[in-house]
């Protein structure tokens, strides 16, 4: 509001007076004192005349009226993303752009589209209005189309809307519409578009948070004048509030649309009312459309009265006001009960009654509420040529009742728009409500639509497309004005559009439809689309009525099934699963029943990868229906090492029993779960339960997710390494496959979210642990026993032999890596293993050497017998099955560990004649740790305690002490105790947390991959039954460090018995009990023997173990897996022992591997039992080779042919000669790979001059196109160089590496060589090199951190931070704190590393990543309470939403793990709060 100054009565009119006079008066605005006139002459008659035509004038504004330039208040129409649509007065419609909003606005899109600078705070236009809310703006452009509609372009933009304004003429009370600039501290900077006007908004001053562009009503609370600039301190106002106060000197182009005025009547006119404003300063109208009500008629109002209204426009020049008593809040009323939603488009009025003639048609009252006008031009447009007017409007006599349908309602003038036209009262399809998905219609062709690839056709009054995918295949092009039998697949309310089709699939009347989400079962089956195929996962499939689902690939549909699908198939699905708004679907061909549902089916065919049966199952409609289903081989038995065998017991045309997991996934080594269980349903679950499960996926080495076997729990559980180990090895690393078993303990359940809590660790879900133990290996023995039955039935060769026979078996050849004796057991081709452990230090006999072997273990998996040529063995080990009776409850049983399996351990007593013993590697399927395996290693000495009454089942005897001692104390858990702390076997994880060495999981499975390797199986029936030879042969460095780990406990020594010989018998179902003997002591020499120290046995070791060859980036190459055959043993045999006894050169084995150390520690001889290092076998005479025997020979000649080329064709061979390297190198000479492997072999050697020389030509070779194969090499010559040459050498390689690559790189790979190494005073001054030659390299400053806090110089790393930061750019400065904070972490200064952050925290608090980090650091310290604190700092900053979701999540995932439920509803609360508050950032 600006008020004029006035000029003092006395003394005359200054100058001053007289300009801001002017000034104020902007297009002759008409003044109360200009119409105070003193005489009266010629200018009467002009004067009456301009009176007269304001006493009859209270039109609307119109196409002809209205201006460019004007500002006129609109309501909000229609918002979508792009455009605002705007109700105008007079039924006018306005479209306002995106753009047009404000400048801050049009600011913050831009920075959203390039990316480069996002702005979180930004609102999406939806967001920023409502319907009908009330705004004001300016008309841009007015124009006119070829049909000779106008459109109606206006803006918004307050520095477009005020531009005629001046700063200076500004003064308190001013109110006006404005836009949020830029959200600061204390409240927002507000774009005002008044030329040198800066206008602030404190937040105290606001009615709620508000976000930038947002466009506000202010009024000035303070103004602070200036010459050149002003400031304004504002108020935000409600719609309500826009009051001016009565003034006598105003300026009409300071008034603002939209504001409230007092109206006070002068005239009733014909269409409307004529008052004054302003104490009478300014001439108003308002239109008969701008009543306070819509029923309300001019002659209502009594001449005098005073109104409130509301400021529509001002007509430019003429400067008349139009007003509108219509105060409503129009915003509010769209959300509540409205006219609007009493009348809608389309409805049709019965009795519409005619009310008068007024503006802009004939006037109607409908329903005795509500005002409608049908416009002349519609009454007009049913005539053609000449007419009367009069005869055209004599049927809308005045009470007369005519039907009418309602067109649109304009919010503006409170008015509905409608016809009287009978053809458009009759039509079907008039709005988008009039049809429904699934429904057929008609459609017009209207004219071909080559963007979707189909047409655009008109429904009624409805406009409809129909797309490509829903086009049924013609080759001709249909015509315009074609008609088409469609039917309505969506309806798209924003483009105000339907989507058809005519494809015959979906016009059949038979045709399954899914018109809604709430319309789908599972298991039915529904007519769908494919739209679109992401190849090999995934198909998405639409549905009628905008209802969607995605078909996955997994169990139940394969890749090809996928694959075969093409996008616009029409096809019937089955809905599997409803997830919210989207459906889960199967192919309708997929056999999909019930969880948990058993039933019998038939084996049609073997797979490799499981079983596939076929099932009778009933259809919907009752008739018997045959489906084909899929038992995949990890589902065939609990024990992963029996699921091949299995798989080999059965043959097509098997009935067997199988329980339906998911989909079309069975199991058969479930069926007897299930049927035993009582807990099949979701209200059966209770904590404490103890549920089976299995393994669904590993997602990284410490989260895995498991499935329940329980139909009440669909959802796969994840679980962390903390619920799954007891962390009795120290081990970190998960080592489990899916499907595998698992069991579970239930700790909470939660009906709402269908969720349950549960633990896997051992101590949760074993109650006995030695009678669980003893169960679980009789299980495992029950089902070989009948895997050797199915066999025996099939009249496989293995089943005729039993553990404990007695055979003859001729020596083939020593593996190269495993260095396991092979043998073929006589009369057969069934492969024999003896492992290393076994033979020790025997002298290598001739190939086709017959032995007397024992057989200790039986793999029906990989068609393989394990085998014993020790005598002691021999003796010592009979075939009967059970225990003796003398040893039952016996504990600290002297025994050696002859086999380690992956379920047993196999075991022999030293004494007398007894059975093999069979010891459990997990005591438990959740013993996922290996307890017992852990506690012993294969060919070491242990004491067992039997846990079986009968059979020859054994634990440790410290873990039989262990869990004995934990029986003895822990009480029973009863239902009601259920939440109580776990189950806790104390004296076990006591004797665990010992020491007990940490075993390496991972080298532990890459030994297990080289084993599996490096047997070529021989023979014709073993390409086909052995394909994954040696799959568990563990390795040698693994076997040694549990012997050091057992080696306080084992003793060294062989047991002697009396003489005497046992016969060979048969196993049979029968048990036989053998005779007790009484045990003599030990008289042998060899056990008076005492182990060796610790120091030399971990010595011996570190020596094994660094034989692995560890090198460069492949640190377990992938070593060829094929057997020795006897030409090429007879050759390799002298190159083999001549290099057996070889140490390898110091830093070869590590020579890559930088967290290993260059030194290698002596090592010492082992000494065993004299029964193990008896060797009295005497080579047989060899034989006259037979006609079989020779063509058996050719056969295997053949063979080991065939695999060696076969070898030599795999790109994944690693070379064993010269020759081969050559020829590797020369088929990839780019690989720096394969020319460090290459060196690496003559290394092996001692060969460091060869080594030297494979490298330089290796550089001479690689293209320089490939840089960094070349720095490889260079820094493989670099590391050779220091470990193995001299300074000079070292230096000289150093300076040509310089030469020919690039410094920086050559300087950061030999920084890490030092490291490794340990050279203080060559890292240092390297170190200072680096960090002068590459100052600005901030890489280069980590490097070099890295390196002085690796070697312990701390204080000299911690100074580098500050050279740092006064060499680097100022934009690198935060990431260099970091980074120095990072490595302070790392090495263990906790405190600086706090410190750092927690200025950068405090300096830049918009860094999201560094308050996680901050609390991660504390967190890592036990800081609980710490890291809250800064928690809380985080919170209260001035931070955008979107980032600050990102601290509240974290800030809700740490109270989760560290604090309590109430800790946690606070969070919640707190982050609410902030939305609320918040929503501008």
């Amino acid at each position: 509001m600006v008020i004029v100054e006035k000029s003092f009565p006395r003394g005359g009119t200054s100058n001053g007076a007289k300009k801001a006079i002017k000034e104020n008066i902007i297009f002759g605005a008409v003044q109360r004192r200009a119409k105070k006139r003193k005489t009266h002459g010629t200018g009467d008659v002009n004067d009456t005349a301009n009176e007269n035509l304001e006493t009859f004038s209270a039109e609307l504004l119109n196409y002809d009226t209205i201006q460019e330039g004007m500002l006129i208040m609109g309501v909000v129409k229609q918002v979508d993303q792009l455009h605002l649509k705007l109700s105008l007065p007079g039924r006018l419609t306005a479209k306002v752009s995106t753009l047009e909003i404000s400048e801050a606005y049009t600011k913050s899109l831009q920075r959203l589209v390039s990316n480069s600078q996002p702005d979180e705070g930004i609102k999406s236009l939806p967001d920023l209005y409502k319907i009908g809310q009330v705004v004001y703006g300016k008309v841009q452009e007015l124009k006119r189309s070829d049909n000779g509609r106008v459109g109606i372009t206006m803006t918004l933009k307050p520095s477009n809307v005020h531009s005629e304004l001046r700063h200076s003429n500004i003064r308190k009370d001013f109110i006006f519409s404005g836009a949020v600039e830029e959200v600061q501290e204390h409240g927002y900077i507000i774009e005002s578009g008044i030329k040198n006007l800066r206008c602030f908004l404190p937040f105290e001053n606001s009615q709620e948070e508000h976000v930038t562009g947002e466009h506000l009503l202010l009024k000035v609370k303070k103004m602070t004048p200036n010459k050149n600039a002003s400031t304004c301190i504002c108020k935000e106002l409600s719609i309500e509030e826009l009051k001016i106060k009565e003034q006598r000197d105003c300026n009409l182009d300071y008034l603002m649309p939209s504001m409230i005025v007092h109206f006070q009547v002068e005239k009733v006119l014909k269409d409307g009312l004529q008052g004054t404003i302003m104490n009478e300063l300014f001439t108003a109208y308002v239109n008969e459309h701008q009543l306070d009500s819509p029923l309300a008629l001019p002659e209502n109002f009594q001449t005098g009265s005073v109104h409130k209204a509301r400021i529509l426009y001002v007509m430019p020049l003429t400067k008349l006001v139009y007003l509108t008593l219509n105060l409503r809040n129009l915003s509010e009323e769209n959300t509540t009960t409205s006219e609007i939603e009493l009348l809608k488009r389309g409805d049709i009025v019965e009795d519409a009654r005619v009310h008068h003639f007024g503006t802009g048609g004939v006037i109607f009252i409908l329903n005795e509420k509500f005002k409608g006008v049908v416009s002349y031009k519609t009454i007009k447009t049913n005539y053609k040529g000449n007419y009367d007017q009069d005869a055209l409007l004599a049927k809308y006599v005045k009470k007369s009742q005519h039907k009418v349908r309602i067109l649109e309602y304009d919010a503006m003038d409170s008015l509905y728009t409608c016809t009287d036209d009978i053809s458009l009262i009759n039509e079907k399809f008039f709005t988008l409500q009039d049809v429904k998905a699934g429904e057929f219609v008609e459609a017009i062709v209207e004219t071909p639509d080559t963007k979707i690839g189909g047409y655009r056709l008109k429904v009624g009054k409805l406009k409809g497309t129909i797309e490509k995918i829903y086009l049924a295949a013609t080759s001709k092009t249909l015509d315009i004005d074609t008609k088409m039998k469609c039917r309505v697949v969506g309806i798209n309310a924003d483009r105000s559009i339907i989507y058809l089709t005519n494809r015959p699939e979906y016009m059949a009347k038979n045709c399954r439809l899914l018109t809604s989400l709430a319309q789908a079962k599972v298991n039915a089956k529904y007519m769908g689309t494919v739209v679109k195929i992401t190849k090999g996962i995934s198909v998405l499939v639409k549905f009628f009525g905008e209802v969607k689902g995605i078909l996955y690939k997994d169990k139940d549909t394969s890749t090809d099934e996928i694959d075969s699908l093409v996008e616009g198939q029409t096809m019937l699905f089955r809905v599997a699963k409803v997830n919210g708004e989207q459906l889960v679907l199967r192919l309708a061909s997929n056999l999909l029943l019930n969880p948990g549902e058993i039933c019998p089916v038939t084996v049609v065919h073997v797979l490799e990868s499981g079983l596939e049966v076929q099932l009778v199952y009933n259809s919907e409609d009752g008739s018997e229906c045959t489906a084909k289903a899929l038992v995949p081989t990890t589902f065939l038995s609990d024990f992963r090492d029996l699921t091949l065998a299995k798989l080999k017991t059965y043959n097509i045309g098997d009935a067997l029993q199988a329980v339906c997991i998911s989909g079309n996934v069975f199991s058969v080594r479930d069926v007897d779960y299930y049927a035993q269980t009582a807990i099949n349903k979701w209200k059966d679950i209770k904590p404490g339960n103890i549920l089976k499960a299995y393994v669904k996926n590993v997602l990284d080495e410490n989260i895995i997710e498991i499935c329940m076997l329980t139909a009440g729990c669909k959802a796969p559980i994840k679980l962390h390494s903390d619920m799954l180990l007891v962390k009795a090895f120290n081990l970190h690393k998960l080592t489990l496959s899916s499907e595998q078993v698992v069991y579970a303990r239930v700790l909470g359940k939660e009906n709402i979210t269908k969720s349950i809590s549960v633990s896997a660790k051992l101590t949760d879900v074993l109650e006995d642990c030695l009678d669980a133990s003893a169960k679980y290996i009789e299980s495992y023995l029950k089902e070989v026993h009948a895997i050797k039955a199915a066999f025996r039935a099939n009249e496989q060769t293995i089943s005729q032999f039993s553990i404990g026979d007695k055979v003859t078996a001729e020596f083939q050849c020593v593996n190269d890596v495993t260095k396991d004796w092979e043998f073929v057991l006589d009369k057969t081709e069934i492969i024999g293993l003896v492992k290393a452990t076994i033979v020790d230090k025997a002298k290598i006999p001739k190939p086709g050497t017959q032995q007397n072997c024992i057989i200790l273990w039986i793999d029906y998996s990989r068609n393989i017998i394990y085998l014993s040529n020790k005598p002691s063995d021999l003796n010592h080990i009979s075939n009967d099955q059970n225990i003796p009776s003398n040893l039952v409850g016996k504990s600290g049983i002297k025994a050696k560990v002859l086999l380690k399996m992956d379920t047993i351990l196999i075991c022999s007593l030293k004494k007398l004649n007894n059975p093999l013993i069979y010891c459990p590697v997990r005591l438990h399927f959740n013993d996922f740790e290996e307890m017992c395996a852990n506690s012993v290693a294969e060919g070491s000495f242990c004491r067992l305690s039997f846990i079986h009454k009968t059979l020859p089942i054994a634990v440790p005897d410290d873990i039989y002490k262990a869990c004995h001692a934990s029986n003895a104390k822990k009480r029973k858990l009863t239902q009601d105790d259920v939440k109580a702390t776990p189950l806790k076997m104390v004296r076990m994880e006591n004797f665990l947390e010992k020491g007990e060495p940490a075993l390496s999981k991972q080298k532990s499975q890459q030994a297990l991959k080289s084993s599996n390797d490096c047997h070529q199986m021989r023979g014709s029936n073993i390409d086909k039954k052995i394909v994954k030879y040696e799959k568990n042969v563990k390795e040698q460095d693994k076997e040694i460090d549990q012997q050091v780990t057992n080696e306080n406990d084992n003793e060294e020594g062989s047991a002697t018995s009396k003489n005497g010989s046992s016969k060979r018998k048969k196993v049979t179902k029968e048990q036989i009990k053998s005779n007790p003997c009484a045990q003599t002591k030990d008289t042998d020499a060899a056990s008076k023997k005492r182990p060796q120290n610790a120091g030399d046995s971990k010595e011996r070791v570190k020596k094994v173990k660094k034989e692995v060859p560890l090198f460069y980036e492949d640190k377990t190459p992938n070593l060829d897996d094929h057997l020795s055959d006897d030409a090429r043993h007879s050759n390799a045999k002298e190159r083999m022992t001549s290099t057996t006894n070889i140490t390898p050169l110091a830093g070869v084995v590590d020579f890559w591997d930088l967290s290993k150390s260059d030194n290698f520690a002596g090592s010492s001889d082992s000494e065993d039992d004299d029964d193990d290092n008896d060797d009295n076998n005497k080579p047989t005479k060899k034989k006259k080779l037979t006609a079989a025997e020779k063509f058996k020979k050719q056969r295997e000649e053949e063979a080991r042919l065939r695999n060696i080329e076969e070898k030599y064709a795999d790109p994944k061979h690693i070379p064993e000669t010269v020759d081969q390297f050559d020829r590797l190198v020369l088929s990839e000479p780019d690989n720096s790979k394969h020319w460090i492997n290459y060196m690496v072999y003559h290394m092996q050697s001692f060969e460091i001059e060869k080594s030297r020389a494979v490298a330089r030509r290796a550089l001479k070779t690689i293209s320089f196109r490939n840089p960094n194969e070349q720095i490889n090499i260079w820094v493989a010559l670099l590391n050779l160089e220091l470990r193995y040459g001299s300074k000079e050498s070292f230096d000289d390689t150093f300076k040509e590496a310089l030469t020919y690559n690039d410094p920086i790189k050559i300087y950061l790979r030999a920084l890490d060589i030092l490291i490794d190494l340990q050279k203080q005073e060559e890292l240092t001054g390297m170190v200072s090199i680096i960090t002068k030659k590459f100052k600005s390299v901030p890489e280069a400053w980590r490097s070099a951190a890295n390196a002085l806090f690796a070697i312990g110089m701390v204080e000299r790393a911690q100074q580098l931070l500050h050279k740092a930061l006064s060499s680097l750019p100022e934009r690198e400065h935060v990431n260099t704190i970091i980074m120095f904070a990072n490595l302070n972490h790392k090495y263990g200064r906790s405190e600086m590393a706090q410190t750092l952050l927690d200025q950068i925290v405090t300096s830049y608090p918009k860094r999201v990543d560094v308050w996680s980090q901050y609390v991660d650091v504390l967190i890592k310290e036990n800081l609980i309470d710490c890291a809250r604190n800064v928690l809380e700092r985080a919170i209260i900053q001035k931070i955008p939403l979107k980032k600050m979701r990102t601290i509240f999540k974290k800030y809700l995932e740490f109270e989760q793990n560290y604090g309590t439920e109430a800790n946690v509803q606070r969070v919640k609360q707190l982050a609410v709060d902030y939305v609320k508050k918040n929503q501008h950032l």
